[in-house]
């Protein structure tokens, strides 16, 4: 099944009651339903969640603390869209804050979904939040800021470089700076 997610306002409300109760549709959040229903709600979500988070917040940006790992972590994916709301999905939760949508640099990442570029993420983990409830801050801790800032791609990096790391597990540590390197090598013995 391609898509398996169908929203509120794609079919009536009787249609959508009808299909739930003879169990050809499961609710996986208010206005959102899986058409998947062997399968489990958790698994249908981590497949689809680009779909939904491009549906209820348009041009939305992964961004903050989301943005090291370009994907739900931890149980949240934070995004940064036109308004601020909370979406709790099977799996994981979204929490969208006010912030500008997609900027020169953010990668495409599927469905609508944009992540934010590397110095963006930067920037915009450069905010203070605060942990509230069971959530972690939005943003990362100094600490891990530093962490990551140093153990990912180098700032001279050619962009292509940063966008074909995205494609692996997001800019794993090392891989960056070899690419870069080999580069460098190969347009030495060039010149020779």
């Amino acid at each position: 099944m391609d898509n398996p997610i169908i929203f509120a306002e794609d079919l009536p409300p009787s249609t959508i009651h009808d299909r739930v109760v003879r169990g050809e549709l499961v609710r996986l959040a208010r206005g959102i339903y899986s058409a998947d229903v062997a399968a489990d709600p958790t698994d249908v979500v981590h497949r689809s969640w680009r779909a939904i988070v491009s549906r209820i917040f348009p041009h939305a940006v992964v961004t903050d603390r989301s943005s090291i790992w370009a994907q739900p972590h931890d149980g949240y994916l934070f995004v940064a869209s036109a308004r601020e709301a909370t979406l709790g999905l099977p799996g994981f939760t979204v929490v969208s804050r006010k912030g500008p949508g997609v900027m020169d640099g953010d990668i495409a990442i599927g469905d609508g979904v944009h992540l934010g570029s590397r110095p963006r993420a930067m920037l915009d983990n450069t905010r203070p939040t605060r942990k509230r409830g069971d959530r972690p801050p939005a943003t990362l801790s100094r600490a891990e800021l530093a962490d990551w800032s140093t153990t990912s791609v180098p700032s001279t990096a050619p962009s292509r470089c940063v966008t074909t790391a995205t494609r692996r597990s997001f800019w794993p540590a090392g891989w960056a700076r070899r690419r870069l390197e080999s580069r460098r090598s190969m347009r030495s013995s060039a010149r020779r």
